[in-house]
């Protein structure tokens, strides 16, 4: 038997559809190339504009005006950020963003918590259902 011989045995066309495409039970090669390929680009696309930004806020005004610098800054800045927080009062601004996420999200947690003894406590009839229908008032009341 030949070489040419011994490789017409073992790679027919079944088999190589087989690997590129797969079959139920496997993905192929084939399947698995495009899609790793359709996440890289897609994460790409999603990733590109934040690294931008994150390169450059570490910029200097110098770097942004000198055309040759393009992704990574001559020297690491973080003047911008000093000058972003004080312009923005990042302090007063934080503690403002806290109490407005997270008294809603307290007062939530406590209702449901309250909510949640009631239903366990409760046996399963119509008490139980009065008591599932005020949770979901509670929570959508929570929502608004």
């Amino acid at each position: 038997m030949t070489a040419a011989e011994i490789i017409k045995k073992k790679f027919t066309k079944e088999k190589l559809h087989r690997f590129i495409f797969g079959t139920r039970e496997k993905q192929g090669v084939g399947k698995q190339l495009v899609v790793y390929a359709l996440l890289i680009c897609i994460g790409f696309v999603y990733l590109y504009p934040v690294l931008y930004m994150i390169s450059t806020s570490f910029m200097s005004r110098n770097d942004l005006l000198d055309t040759s610098v393009k992704w990574l800054p001559s020297k690491l800045y973080l003047q911008n950020f000093i000058d972003a927080a004080k312009a923005m009062d990042y302090v007063s601004s934080f503690e403002k963003g806290i109490l407005i996420a997270g008294l809603p999200t307290l007062c939530n947690v406590v209702i449901c918590m309250m909510v949640g003894y009631a239903v366990g406590i409760y046996p399963s009839g119509t008490v139980r259902k009065r008591v599932k229908l005020t949770y979901i008032y509670f929570n959508l009341l929570s929502v608004l």
